[in-house]
C-alpha cells in the first residue's frame, strides 16, 4: 500500500499580469493540493493494483488548482498513480481519477502482457477514460538489457480537444519503443 500528498503554491504575479490560463481558468498564482492511494498484490508471474488520486479545486488559482508540471506534455511522467500514456490527472486538471492495472509474465522474465484502465472526472475537462494494452519482450543472452515494447491506448470522452491532435471525443495512441539498460 502506498500513499502520496503533493502541495504547490506560489505568488505567480507573472500569471496574473500576462492573463495566463490553464483549462480556461485565469490564475493569480499556483495553488494545488493533491493526494492519492495505491494498493495491490502480486501473484505467481503477475500483479494487480488499483490507484486513486484527487486534486482539489482552488478558486482564483491557475487552472483552478491544477498541478503545474513541465514533465507531462506529450509523454506522461508525472508522479501520480492515475495516468495513461499521454494524459494523467495532471494533464486533465483538478478532479479525481482511478486506475487499475494487471501485468502477467507469459514467459517468465522474457514476455510480459499488461492491461489497464484509467478514468478521470474533472471540473474543466469533462469525464474521460483510457484503456491500455502493453506487450513487452525482454530478450535474454547476449541481448540481455534490451526491451521491445508495443503499447496501445484508446481514450474516450472528455471535452472537445482533450486528446492531442484530435478534435473528437476519442483517440487511439500506439507507441513502439526499444530501450536498452546499460
Amino acid at each position: 500500500m502506498d500513499a502520496q500528498f503533493t502541495r504547490e503554491w506560489g505568488a505567480g504575479e507573472a500569471f496574473a499580469n500576462t492573463g495566463t490560463t490553464l483549462f480556461g481558468q485565469l490564475g493569480q498564482g499556483v495553488n494545488s493540493t493533491n493526494w492519492g492511494v495505491k494498493a495491490g498484490f502480486q501473484f505467481p508471474n503477475g500483479s494487480l493494483w488499483w490507484g486513486y488520486d484527487a486534486t482539489q479545486h482552488h478558486a482564483h488559482a491557475l487552472g483552478g488548482g491544477a498541478i503545474i508540471s513541465p514533465y507531462t506534455v506529450g509523454y506522461t511522467a508525472d508522479p501520480l498513480y492515475v495516468d495513461s500514456m499521454v494524459q494523467g490527472l495532471v494533464g486533465v486538471g483538478p478532479g479525481h481519477g482511478w486506475r487499475v492495472r494487471a501485468a502477467y509474465w507469459v514467459l517468465p522474465m522474457a514476455l510480459q502482457l499488461t492491461a489497464g484502465y484509467s478514468q478521470f472526472t474533472t471540473y474543466f475537462s469533462g469525464n474521460s477514460n483510457w484503456t491500455h494494452f502493453n506487450v513487452s519482450y525482454f530478450p535474454q543472452g547476449m541481448f540481455r538489457g534490451l526491451c521491445l515494447r508495443d503499447q496501445v491506448e484508446v481514450g474516450n470522452g472528455g471535452a472537445v480537444g482533450l486528446f492531442p491532435g484530435s478534435g473528437q471525443h476519442s483517440f487511439v495512441y500506439n507507441r513502439v519503443m526499444m530501450t536498452y539498460q546499460f
